[in-house]
């Protein structure tokens, strides 16, 4: 039976969290993880534990998983992301990209790697570029002895920030304040809105640097791109973005201010 309850992390925050099923030592008895930013707690009952959850396509999602103990490499963790049914590594095809902090292939900046495998966490990140929706399986592997008690808890949320954006007679804006002390990047991404991506050059922008603690901004001219209005998504490499997104008629002197809302379980 699957108990919840409120668990402390970190420096006063709360979480909602589940115990894992017994059994979730294959990739095919995994539990179920909804990545509604909610954790999933376990106590090491095998050296693997698997967590299965479906990822939608066109968002970028954080994979976090924790040792409660806190005692280092004493029980230290590492993280691997696969496909259904532990076929393939999560992003070999397709597109689709699944990374952890301290991969050999992890090229993100340090606010994502600022939890790696030996320590007593995990940050990784996943994302779904093709048109339908996949499943991840996160294993979890602990140095601890299995049965001794050790307990982790994973939770997967979507990192996402959507807005709009209008160049329609607009110059329009989108600000970006780090409020870490890791340098960072982000991926500003502009649809149509049939909701098809616009990744031709004056449009989207990939790797948008931020440095520790400051701040980059991205201007689209007015009058100069067509289509010129229609939904915006910002894909954070780490956490702790801030992010506005305004236009500004030149013409009249007027500002024009779109919300940026967060996905499902995102940190501020």
């Amino acid at each position: 039976m699957k108990q919840r309850g409120l668990i402390l992390l970190g420096v006063g925050v709360l979480f909602w969290a589940s115990a894992a099923a017994a059994d979730n030592n294959s990739a095919l008895s995994a539990t179920v993880l909804v990545p509604d930013g909610g954790y999933v707690c376990d106590s090491n009952q095998a050296a693997d534990q698997w967590f299965v959850s479906r990822l939608e396509a066109g968002k970028l999602y954080v994979i976090e998983v924790q040792d409660l103990a806190e005692d280092g490499a004493l029980n230290s963790l590492s993280v691997t992301l696969r496909d259904q049914g532990d076929t393939a590594a999560f992003g070999a095809t397709g597109g689709d990209m699944g990374i952890c902090g301290g991969d050999a292939a992890d090229t993100e900046p340090a606010s994502l790697q600022a939890y790696a495998p030996g320590a007593d966490g995990v940050r990784c990140l996943a994302s779904v570029t093709s048109a339908h929706d996949r499943v991840l399986a996160t294993k979890v592997t602990s140095s601890a002895t299995p049965g001794t008690g050790n307990t982790f808890c994973v939770r997967v949320r979507d990192n996402t920030i959507y807005s709009r954006w209008s160049v329609n007679p607009y110059d329009q804006y989108v600000a970006l304040q780090n409020t870490t002390g890791e340098a960072t990047t982000a991926d500003v991404i502009l649809f149509d809105d049939t909701g098809v991506a616009l990744l031709s050059v004056g449009y989207s922008q990939f790797g948008v640097a931020v440095p520790a603690y400051g701040a980059n901004q991205i201007k689209r001219s007015s009058l100069t791109l067509s289509p010129n209005h229609g939904a915006l998504r910002i894909y954070p490499h780490g956490t702790g973005l801030n992010v506005q997104v305004y236009a500004f008629n030149p013409v009249v002197s007027q500002y024009v201010e779109f919300s940026a809302e967060k996905g499902t379980g995102a940190l501020p």
